[in-house]
């Protein structure tokens, strides 16, 4: 999981080192294994970052370009700073892989806040959120469930970021903080969190929000139709491309 927030600056951060649990309970995993995983989770950072700097690009653009402005406001969302380091020690020659890698960790920003501040947004199991509209949150879960909906469209029906919650803090600037831990969905599966079976039921699953109908996005369903038939015609033509290159050059 990664964190995200709005407008706070980074002061201190937290080292994580990613865990195997096994018969024994849980323990670190081997130093390659390791290095692996903690880049695959800084690797979703940026291509959640990217995400989400595509639908406040497409947000500012629509917005700029609208005779009125929106009725509503627009939360702006940032992810906490976050990067993998690794530690090392004298160079090793007494086994099979030598290294000078000891241990790699995962840095992520210190947030203000405590445990039970978090609220469940959305999760990764669906693409509806369990607030009601009588929690105070609800307005936040909406606006999400529009950033969902936009970065689908935004790329075709391939991808977008799931399983958000959580929390709000008032600084003393009197500026808002609101700090989310998110996953990514994506029809390739690019991490642990991700459900394939959710993320082909999100046409179906989503709810329009008054942001998706301000913003004039195209129904997920048209998208995904888009992207299906987009994908058969690539198989298509990729079928003729392999036959041509079979046939003799005689017979072309």
């Amino acid at each position: 999981m990664t964190l995200l927030l709005q407008g706070a600056e980074a002061t201190s951060a937290l080292a994580k080192s990613s865990k195997a649990s096994g018969s024994g309970g849980i323990g670190r995993l081997l130093w390659p294994e390791e290095q692996i995983t903690v880049f695959e989770e800084c690797k979703l950072l940026v291509w959640a970052n990217s995400l989400l700097t595509s639908a406040y690009d497409f947000i500012a653009d629509f917005v700029h370009k609208h005779p009125y402005p929106p009725p509503f406001e627009i939360p702006k969302f940032r992810f906490v700073a976050a990067g993998m380091a690794i530690a090392q020690r004298p160079f090793e020659n007494n086994g099979k892989k030598p290294t000078t890698t000891w241990v790699t960790y995962l840095l992520e920003e210190v947030l203000p806040g405590v445990e039970k501040d978090f609220v469940k947004y959305l999760h990764n199991a669906s693409a509806t959120s369990e607030l009601s509209p009588e929690d105070n949150d609800y307005h936040l879960a909406k606006f999400l469930t529009f950033i969902q909906h936009l970065q689908y469209v935004i790329t075709g029906g391939v991808a977008y970021v799931s399983d958000f919650q959580g929390m709000l803090i008032i600084l003393k600037s009197s500026s808002v903080i609101m700090i989310l831990m998110l996953d990514f969905c994506h029809r390739d599966l690019f991490g642990d969190g991700n459900i394939g079976k959710v993320f082909n039921q999100f046409p179906r699953e989503h709810q329009c929000t008054e942001h998706c109908a301000w913003f004039e996005l195209e129904d997920a369903s048209e998208t995904q139709k888009k992207l299906k038939e987009n994908m058969k015609g690539r198989k298509k033509q990729g079928s003729s491309n392999a036959k041509k290159k079979s046939q003799p050059a005689g017979d072309i």
